[in-house]
């Protein structure tokens, strides 16, 4: 009987063992990820706290609420856009009213943006003219052009989650 025993005990304690140890083993490997996952997080926090100083270095442009020229846009965005990498476009997006709009798209092709309108993406993709609404906040520039050409009049309010972005921003005067 002890024999018996002791030949199915060994088993269940060589099992309690390797549960107890893979426990063990599991747990450091938790510790070493959440330790990895902090520091990830930690270096994309400073990467996005430095990119939204460039958003903080820009608005003294726009503050006076007199219309920028481009030029004044572009000669401050491409320095800033060549000293950060992890920037790909800086854009200027103004908001025009349904009544403006004729006149904004006027505008900017008459500035050298032939054919700009303002456009939405359809549900295959497909970039058209925008529908009537209240409101348009158009990319009207891009700090690189190149590589962002399709962005140029894409109205930002015609995508859900950049409206909601930027009604929350408008709300609160912040960042959103």
């Amino acid at each position: 009987g002890l024999l018996i025993l002791a030949v199915l005990a060994g088993p269940m304690i060589g099992l309690g063992v390797f549960r107890l140890a893979t426990g063990v083993e599991r747990g450091r490997a938790q510790a070493h990820l959440d330790r990895r996952v902090a520091a990830e997080a930690l270096a994309i926090e400073r990467v996005l706290a430095a990119d939204l100083e460039v958003l903080h270095a820009l608005r003294p442009l726009f503050e006076s609420g007199a219309p920028v020229p481009p030029e004044r846009f572009m000669a401050v965005a491409e320095p800033i856009i060549a000293r950060r990498p992890s920037l790909h476009a800086l854009e200027w997006i103004p908001r025009v009213a349904r009544g403006a709009r004729s006149a904004h798209e006027r505008s900017l092709r008459e500035n050298g943006f032939d054919g700009y309108m303002i456009r939405e993406r359809t549900v295959t993709g497909e970039l058209v003219a925008a529908v009537d609404r209240e409101w348009y906040y158009p990319v009207a520039y891009v700090v690189p052009i190149e590589g962002n050409e399709r962005a140029i009049g894409f109205d930002l309010g015609s995508d859900t989650l950049r409206r909601e972005a930027i009604d929350r921003a408008a709300a609160a005067g912040e960042i959103a």
